[in-house]
């Protein structure tokens, strides 16, 4: 339990030294600034970074978008010339392969083609194959050269599926030199039969020359391809890539070939990089237009505004640090400085000095303190519990008492100011003020008044008795009267014997001051023998004394105190070697006999001593 309280009152002081402290607080400020600078850049950069890929996307798009609806538009104008071919050719109403063959092999059917594809840019132009795959008629050419298709792939499909009206597919060109992306349309007899197909080519390089005019930048790639994963063209041209199946991989890359519309960020898989990707199906073929950019080209105007904004926040930063460490190195020189003058102050203070906050921990300790209980500063030091340190006073003797219950007394009034004088083990007079401090906690001073003390009592004793005889003084004795005067009251009576050395001035004169000042002290004594201790024996001076006798008015009592004090005056003295004779006169006031004035009775008991 105690740990826990102690613990708990270190966190609050701890607390407490943050609160109260401003370059702690320039420091931590500092520091959220600097966090806050790079989180706000690095939030910055990072939104930036979005920006830029989004804006990748949206240009990526764009591309593809407007590449689709030319694409769309040049596919239906290039499909128009077969379709055209096919319904000359099935108006006929041809329904057998020789048929076919026979009619669509004539040079008339040649000029029909020739002319049907006047205009057209494609490869071979308009050709006509019969159901076993040899060319029969050209728009180009006539006669036909010796072709036949029978091989490829796309013929077979539409010869094999009636479904199948169309094929597009990229081969190696047999009208010219490089592959070919070959449009193959079927011809069918009145009952479905295959009779033949119509196709035209183009070259990919056709296609490629349209995608370089779309200038997405470096990095980049544009491609055509069928909806089955065959890549047609693309830019920058790969030989090797043409005619290659890309409908492969992750369900993403998949998925650029069978959705309508795909825009996603996936790693390439021809040259592995991370690529923004974007694709559109076309309306009229089953064609995929498929614009790529690298993730780093894209990237690249953001990593330049990254820089500058990094450049800008560890410049930010720098200048933050460099203000904060000349402020610090400011303000720890002047608190330095002015520690050194606190302890300067503290050091050279007449009085022990400690302050203790409210949770009883030691803040400030003077080294006057530390010498003046002779402590050891390994233990009496800021942060040290008040109780410790009364512990640590006990333990070194500088303290007598109960710890504890001194402790809990010292506590209990910490809120009051307290001032005491308390006597250490070594005689020594302390004077111990409390008093408390604004924020909690007190201020302890610790001042040794042994010598002024004694000071003020020898000053006191000076005023009060006499210096020879340190008998009472006149002063002393009339203060004494003064109360027992205010006791008559209370039925308590007294008397007033004056005293006066006969021939002392004779003394004097003869033997010299010493002798007579030895008389004076040999009467003082003689006098304090003949009273009790209730009894006031004082000089008033000269060769005066007095006695107050307290609790009598019996004359015969007196007249016998005054028997006995002549008595013992008129043995001759031993003054200096020197035998001196003594006699005196004594005058006796009596209260309230003689009245309960003062004044009164002091007269009454000088004159009669003089009557004496």
């Amino acid at each position: 339990m105690g740990t826990s309280i102690r613990w708990t009152a270190r966190m609050r002081a701890l607390l407490r030294r943050w609160r109260g402290a401003p370059l702690t607080w320039l420091i931590v400020g500092g520091f959220v600034l600097m966090a806050a600078t790079a989180i706000g850049t690095a939030l910055t950069v990072d939104r930036f970074r979005q920006n830029a890929i989004e804006s990748g996307r949206d240009g990526l798009e764009s591309a593809v978008r407007l590449l689709a609806r030319h694409f769309d538009r040049e596919f239906a104008d290039f499909a128009v010339l077969q379709k055209s071919v096919i319904a000359e050719l099935e108006s006929h109403g041809i329904a057998s392969t020789d048929v076919f063959r026979s009619e669509m092999g004539t040079l008339a059917m040649h000029e029909v083609l020739r002319a049907k594809a006047s205009g057209w840019s494609d490869v071979a132009g308009a050709n006509v194959f019969d159901s076993n795959g040899v060319l029969i008629n050209s728009s180009r050419r006539w006669p036909v050269a010796d072709i036949s298709v029978a091989d490829r792939g796309y013929f077979n499909r539409l010869k094999s599926d009636p479904t199948s009206q169309e094929e597009i597919e990229v081969v190696p060109g047999r009208f010219g030199n490089g592959p070919a992306i070959v449009f193959a349309r079927r011809v069918s007899g009145p009952h479905g039969e295959f009779l033949g197909m119509v196709s035209r080519a183009i070259t990919p390089d056709q296609l490629e020359s349209f995608f370089a005019s779309t200038g997405l930048g470096d990095d980049s790639s544009i491609a055509m391809h069928h909806q089955n994963g065959q890549l047609l063209a693309r830019i920058p041209h790969v030989d090797a890539m043409i005619g290659q199946n890309y409908h492969t991989g992750s369900p993403e890359q998949k998925a650029v070939f069978e959705r309508t519309f795909v825009t996603m960020q996936l790693a390439s898989p021809i040259d592995g990089k991370d690529r923004i990707v974007a694709s559109r199906l076309l309306t009229g073929a089953p064609l995929v237009i498929v614009a790529t950019r690298s993730l780093d080209a894209t990237l690249a105007t953001w990593r330049t505004q990254t820089k500058f904004f990094v450049t800008v926040a560890v410049l930010s930063i720098g200048l933050l640090v460099l203000t904060l460490f000349l402020i610090f190195r400011q303000v720890t020189r002047r608190l330095s400085l002015e520690k050194q003058r606190l302890d300067t102050a503290l050091n050279t203070m007449t009085q022990g000095l400690l302050m203790f906050d409210q949770d009883e921990r030691l803040i400030v300790c003077n080294r006057r303190y530390i010498e003046m209980y002779h402590l050891s500063t390994d233990v009496v030091k800021p942060g040290a519990y008040f109780r410790d340190v009364i512990q640590h006073r006990h333990d070194t003797g500088s303290f007598d008492g109960d710890v504890d219950s001194y402790c809990d007394g010292i506590l209990g009034s910490v809120g009051r100011t307290q001032s005491a004088i308390v006597e250490t083990a070594d005689s020594r007079l302390i004077e111990i003020k409390n008093q408390p401090g604004a924020a909690g906690g007190w201020l302890a001073t610790h001042d040794d008044v042994t010598e002024r003390i004694r000071a003020d009592e020898r000053i006191a004793h000076m005023a009060h008795y006499d210096a020879l005889t340190d008998l009472p003084n006149r002063v002393l004795m009339r203060g004494h009267l003064e109360r027992r005067v205010a006791e008559l009251a209370e039925g308590k009576p007294f008397a007033i014997l004056y005293i006066d050395v006969d021939e002392f001035k004779g003394v004097n004169d003869s033997f010299g001051h010493e002798v007579g000042d030895e008389l004076l002290r040999q009467v003082a004594n003689r006098l304090r023998a003949c009273v009790s201790g209730n009894d006031l024996v004082a000089r008033l001076g000269g060769d005066e004394f007095a006695i107050v006798k307290a609790g009598t008015r019996d004359q015969a009592e007196l007249t016998a105190l005054a028997e006995t004090i002549l008595n013992a005056l008129r043995a001759p003295v031993n003054c200096k070697g020197q035998e001196v004779p003594t006699d005196a006169s004594i005058g006796i006031a009596i209260a309230p006999d003689h009245g309960d004035n003062l004044d009164d009775l002091l007269k009454r008991a000088d004159l009669a001593m003089y009557a004496a």
